[in-house]
C-alpha cells in the first residue's frame, strides 16, 4: 500500500552555488529515482516525479517533470547556464540512525557526479544531527522523510515549502509561494484547493528549494482471521477498532 511517507533532497538556498535555481533545478532532473527504489526501497517505493502530493491523494497534478531515471543531459545543459558547467564541489550530511537516507547517499552521490558535482558524503547520529545540521541548517545537501498524519495535502506541502517553518530548514522564501500556500489552506472548496496545490506543485518545480525523491510503501501483513481490518495510508492503527478475528 503506498503510504503517506515521502522523502525529499534538501539544497540548503542560501548556500553557493545551491542558492541559484538553475543548479537545484540541474541537481533534481539527474536524480535516479528507480535506482532510488531499487537500492534503497528493495522496490517498496514510488519515484516522485513531479509535486510532492503522491497520487492516491485527491490533489494529486499528475505533472512529470522528472524522468525516473534521471536526465543527464538536461541537468549539464541547466548547470552551464547557472556557470557550473564544469561542477562544483559540496557535501552531503546524512543522519546515520536513518538507514534509507545512508543507503540513498551513494546514489545520489553518483547521479552528482555524472555532471560534475563532487558530493562528499557525511554522516552523523540523529541527536548531533538535529543540534549541529538540522537545527541551524549547517549543510549544503541532505535528505529527510516526512509523513503525513492526516493525509490532507497541506500537510504535504506546508511545513516544507512555508517561509520560516521548522522543516524549511533549506531557508527557502518565496512570497508567491507563501500566497499559494495561504490560498490553498483557506479556500472553501474541495475544487479550489484542488487548483491552488496544482499551482503551488507547479511553482515548487520551477523555483525548486527541494527535490522530490520517493513515496515509499507501507509492507502489512496479518492473519486471515483478522476481519474488515482497512490499512490506512498513515500507517496509524486507528481502524483497528472495527475489525475482529474469527475462529
Amino acid at each position: 500500500l503506498e503510504g503517506s511517507r515521502y522523502y525529499w533532497l534538501l539544497m540548503n538556498n542560501t548556500v553557493k552555488p545551491l542558492d541559484n535555481v538553475k543548479v537545484r533545478q540541474a541537481i533534481a532532473h539527474v536524480i535516479n529515482r528507480e535506482a532510488i527504489v531499487a537500492g534503497t526501497f528493495f522496490g517498496q517505493a514510488t519515484p516522485l516525479l513531479g509535486g510532492v502530493i503522491p497520487d492516491w491523494n485527491w490533489a494529486y497534478a499528475d505533472l512529470k517533470a522528472f524522468d525516473p531515471k534521471g536526465n543527464v543531459e538536461k541537468a549539464k545543459a541547466l548547470l552551464a547556464e547557472a556557470g557550473h558547467a564544469d561542477g562544483f564541489e559540496t557535501s552531503m550530511t546524512m543522519a546515520s540512525s536513518f538507514p534509507a537516507m545512508v543507503a540513498m547517499a551513494p546514489i545520489l552521490q553518483a547521479n552528482l557526479a555524472s555532471i560534475g558535482i563532487k558530493a562528499e558524503i557525511k554522516t552523523m547520529e540523529i541527536p548531533r544531527f538535529w543540534d549541529e545540521v538540522w537545527g541551524p541548517s549547517a549543510f549544503d545537501i541532505t535528505t529527510m522523510y516526512w509523513v503525513s498524519p492526516l493525509a490532507d495535502p497541506d500537510d504535504f506541502v506546508y511545513n516544507n515549502y512555508a517561509t520560516g517553518t521548522g522543516i524549511n530548514v533549506q531557508k527557502s522564501s518565496s512570497p508567491a509561494m507563501d500566497k499559494i500556500l495561504e490560498e490553498a489552506k483557506s479556500a472553501t472548496t474541495v475544487e479550489a484547493r484542488k487548483e491552488a496545490y496544482r499551482k503551488q506543485q507547479e511553482l515548487s518545480l520551477e523555483e525548486m528549494p527541494i527535490a522530490p525523491l520517493v513515496n515509499a510503501w507501507l509492507l502489512i501483513a496479518h492473519t486471515e482471521k483478522l476481519k474488515n481490518y482497512k490499512p490506512m495510508r498513515t500507517g496509524f492503527l486507528t481502524t483497528w477498532k472495527d475489525a475482529w478475528l474469527e475462529g
